[in-house]
C-alpha cells in the first residue's frame, strides 16, 4: 500500500467517524478499526504513526458533531498583560500619592506647664506619662476633644486637645544622647575627698598646690580645681572661667575672716564658672563673702555661706547666675542681695537665723526666686524695692521678726504660690505681707496665715496691688488698708481670722 493510499483511507475513515458521531457511536470502535486496517499502527492525537514513525498528519475540522477535534492552542495575547501591568502601576501611584508624607504629619506642642498623657480619651483613664511645656508630640489620631499622641520616648497615649497647639510640621527629632564626657558633681566631690588636707589639685595638669590663690592664678580657662578637706584662708580673686569643687560643705572651707578686706571676687571675665561643695566662712569684715558682677552666668550649688557682718552673697550689674541648693546660716546684714540689672535664678536655697534679712532686691533687678525656704530671720524675709520686677514662686517665708515679704518704692513683683507664715512678730507697722509707697504687683494663690498679732496683708501709702485667690487664715486681721491705698481684691478665701477686713483709708 502506498502513502497516498493511506491518506485516502484515512480521509474516508474520518468521514465515516463523523457519520458515526452523528449517529451516537463512540470513538473506541474507530480506534479498533484503524488497528485492524493497519497492524502495528497506533494513533496519537491527530498524527498517524506506522511502526512508531510519523507517516501522515491530518487535522479534522471542528464541528458540533465532533467536539473533540480542537484547533491547536494559541499563546495568550501579550498586549493584555502589558495593559494590566500599566493599569496596576497607575493605581499604585494614586494610592501612594494619597498617603501623608512625614512633613505633612500633624504635631501637637504642649502650651501649659505640665500636661497629663492618659491611657484613653477620658479623664478617668490612668495616666501613662506627662509632658512639659514646649514638648512636641506626634499626632496619631483624634476622638472628640482628645488627641492620640506619641511622646519622644515612644510612649503613646491621649491628651486633651485644648492643652496643645496643633501644627502641620513633623516634630523635631530629639538629639541623640551623648555619653557624659565629664564627671558629675558627686564624682568630683569624691575625688576631692581623697586629697590630703589643705591640698588643691588641677585635674588637667595634675599639679598640686597648698595656696588657693596660687592654684587659681596658674590655672587656664576651663580648668577644674579640686579642694581637699581643710581650710583655705585669705582673699580670693577669680578672673578666669574655672570649675572649683570641694570635698563637701563640712570639709572644704574658704575662710574669709583674717582681714576685714577678705572676700571672694568673681569677675566678669569668667562668665560660666562653677563652684560646688564648699563653705564660705565670714568673720568680722563687712564686705560680701562672695561678690558676683559683670556678665557672670555660672553656677553656685551645694555651697554654704556662714557668718560675716555684711552681705553673704552680692549679685550685681547684668549677672545671671544660678544659685541652687545653697545654705545661708547666721549671715550678717543680708543673706542675698540682688541689684543693678541682675537677673539670677535663686532656687531651692535655705536661709535661717540671720542677723538681718533674707533676700533683698533693688534697682531694676529681675530675679526669679523659686522654691526657697527663709526661716527665723531677725528682720524681713524678702524685701523688694525701687523699680525691681522679681518673680517669687513657691517659697516658704516663716517666723521672721519683721515682714515676711515687704514691697516698697514703685516695685511690682509677681508673688505666686508662696506660703507666708507667722511673720511680723514685734513691730506694729509690719505684716505677713506688706505693700508700701506706690508699689504694685500681683499677689495670687498664696497662703497667708499665722500672723496672730498683725495683719496678714497690709496695704498703705498709695500702693495698689492685685490680690486674688489667696487664702487668709489665723491672722489677727486678714486684710488692712490704710492711707490712700487702692488694691484690687478678688476671690480671696478668708477663714478663722480675728477680723477679715479693716479699712482705715483716708476718706
Amino acid at each position: 500500500m502506498q502513502i497516498g493510499d493511506v491518506n485516502k483511507e484515512t480521509q474516508e475513515q474520518s468521514f465515516k467517524e463523523g457519520a458515526s458521531a452523528r449517529t451516537g457511536q463512540t470513538e473506541e470502535p474507530r480506534r479498533q478499526t484503524l488497528g485492524k486496517d493497519r497492524p502495528g499502527a497506533w494513533r496519537s492525537g491527530n498524527s498517524l504513526r506506522v511502526g512508531g514513525k510519523l507517516k501522515a498528519v491530518y487535522h479534522a475540522p471542528w464541528t458540533a458533531a465532533n467536539p473533540r477535534r480542537t484547533a491547536k492552542p494559541q499563546p495568550r495575547a501579550r498586549p493584555m498583560k502589558m495593559l494590566a501591568f500599566f493599569l496596576g502601576a497607575w493605581v499604585a501611584g494614586i494610592l501612594l500619592a494619597c498617603l501623608p508624607s512625614p512633613a505633612e504629619a500633624k504635631t501637637a506642642k504642649i502650651k501649659v506647664d505640665l500636661a497629663n498623657i492618659r491611657e484613653g480619651p477620658d479623664t478617668k483613664m490612668a495616666r501613662v506619662g506627662r509632658a512639659k511645656r514646649g514638648t512636641e508630640l506626634a499626632v496619631l489620631g483624634e476622638k472628640d476633644q482628645w488627641l492620640k499622641v506619641e511622646l519622644p520616648d515612644g510612649q503613646q497615649g491621649w491628651i486633651w486637645a485644648s492643652l496643645v497647639t496643633i501644627t502641620d510640621a513633623a516634630p523635631t527629632p530629639a538629639p541623640p544622647a551623648t555619653p557624659r564626657a565629664t564627671p558629675s558633681l558627686d564624682d568630683l566631690r569624691g575625688m576631692a575627698a581623697k586629697l590630703a588636707a589643705g591640698q588643691i589639685k588641677n585635674l588637667r595638669t595634675a599639679q598640686t598646690f597648698w595656696i588657693l590663690q596660687e592654684a587659681v592664678t596658674s590655672a587656664q580657662t576651663g580648668d577644674r580645681l579640686l579642694l581637699g578637706p581643710g581650710r583655705y584662708p585669705g582673699r580670693l580673686v577669680i578672673g578666669k572661667e574655672l570649675r572649683l569643687f570641694g570635698a563637701g560643705m563640712d570639709e572644704s572651707i574658704i575662710e574669709l575672716d583674717r582681714d576685714k578686706q577678705d572676700s571672694v571676687w568673681i569677675q566678669a571675665a569668667c562668665p560660666k564658672a562653677i563652684f560646688a561643695h564648699v563653705t564660705f566662712l565670714g568673720g568680722k569684715g563687712k564686705l560680701p563673702l562672695v561678690e558676683i558682677n559683670g556678665a557672670f552666668k555660672g553656677l553656685l550649688t551645694h555651697c554654704r555661706f556662714k557668718g560675716g557682718k555684711g552681705v553673704a552673697l552680692a549679685i550685681g550689674d547684668r549677672a545671671t547666675p544660678t544659685i541652687a541648693n545653697c545654705e545661708f546660716i547666721k549671715t550678717g546684714k543680708v543673706a542675698i542681695e540682688v541689684r543693678g540689672q541682675a537677673a539670677p535664678l535663686l532656687e531651692l536655697n535655705q536661709a535661717s537665723d540671720g542677723q538681718g534679712g533674707g533676700i533683698v532686691v533693688f534697682d531694676s533687678a529681675a530675679p526669679i526666686i523659686r522654691g526657697n525656704r527663709i526661716h527665723g530671720m531677725n528682720a524681713f524675709g524678702i524685701q523688694v524695692a525701687d523699680r525691681s520686677r522679681p518673680i517669687l514662686e513657691s517659697n516658704v517665708v516663716e517666723n521672721c521678726r519683721l515682714d515676711g515679704i515687704y514691697v516698697q518704692h514703685l516695685a511690682a513683683p509677681t508673688i505666686r504660690g508662696n506660703s507666708i507664715l507667722s511673720n511680723a512678730q514685734n513691730r506694729r507697722d509690719t505684716a505677713n505681707l506688706s505693700f508700701d509707697d506706690d508699689s504694685a504687683g500681683i499677689v495670687e494663690e498664696n497662703v497667708i496665715a499665722g500672723a496672730e498679732r498683725r495683719p496678714g496683708l497690709l496695704v498703705i501709702k498709695n500702693a495698689h496691688p492685685l490680690v486674688q485667690r489667696n487664702q487668709f487664715f489665723r491672722n489677727k486681721i486678714a486684710i488692712r488698708l490704710e492711707d490712700k491705698s487702692y488694691p484690687t481684691l478678688r476671690e480671696n478665701h478668708l477663714v478663722d481670722n480675728g477680723d477679715d477686713l479693716q479699712d482705715k483709708r483716708d476718706k
